[in-house]
């Protein structure tokens, strides 16, 4: 009986030590890996915030193949393209081709795949098939001391750069100026027509959205 009952401790003990080793939703089976399975090799010292926020958020994932949605402490790195997660106190990533989306604070972001270097965006209005997005991409900022001034960086810098993003029947398109809007409507059911916006900002993007799908 003693043998036995020590039996069942030990099965007890294996599997509490089996669940705190994996996440609760599994790693196999949905893209949650180590973060050291996504690690890039640089020698160079680089300074700089590489998350977009570096604060660990209370975030919503929603997994490619299931609907069942999951929370998780997390951030995202910009560097190497993926959203860590904390699962049990230890890190964590989810690669952005593996989720449908990421909801934190409000915010909806969505995975992209048509834009070089640019592996997610922030969802800021959709209507019909255009939609309004903002990316945020790594700028490398070289080195620039200039040690007889004692001006400048000594070492590279890692800078966050927002981009706009319009688009139109699942084609993206970065906007800086207006003319670039309008190469966004080209060979669409928008495309003739007459563009009346002053400036490229979020809000006036979204009335612009509104004015051509109301009007089509």
């Amino acid at each position: 009986m003693k043998i036995k009952a020590i039996s069942i401790i030990v099965l007890i003990l294996l599997s509490g030590f089996s669940v705190a080793q994996e996440p609760e939703i599994g790693i196999s089976n949905t893209g949650i890996r180590p973060l050291s399975a996504f690690s890039r090799n640089t020698r160079s010292v680089v300074e700089g915030n590489i998350h977009l926020d570096p604060e660990w958020k209370e975030t919503i994932l929603t997994f490619v193949e299931r609907d069942k949605k999951q929370k998780y402490p997390s951030r995202f790195n910009l560097f190497l393209n993926v959203i860590e997660v904390k699962v049990f106190k230890n890190t964590y990533a989810v690669a952005w081709k593996d989720l449908q989306g990421a909801e934190v604070e409000g915010r909806t972001y969505i995975p992209l795949s048509d834009l070089a270097d640019v592996f997610f965006g922030e969802l800021l209005y959709a209507k019909d098939d255009i939609r309004l997005l903002k990316v945020f991409t790594l700028e490398l900022l070289k080195a620039n001391y200039n040690p007889a001034l004692n001006t400048g960086r000594k070492y590279d810098e890692w800078n966050v750069e927002e981009k706009i993003i319009l688009e139109v029947g699942g084609k993206p398109n970065v906007i800086k100026r207006k003319k670039d809007i309008q190469k966004a409507l080209e060979n669409t059911a928008y495309d003739r027509k007459k563009l009346n916006i002053s400036s490229i900002n979020e809000s006036n993007l979204k009335e612009l959205i509104d004015y051509l799908t109301n009007s089509k």
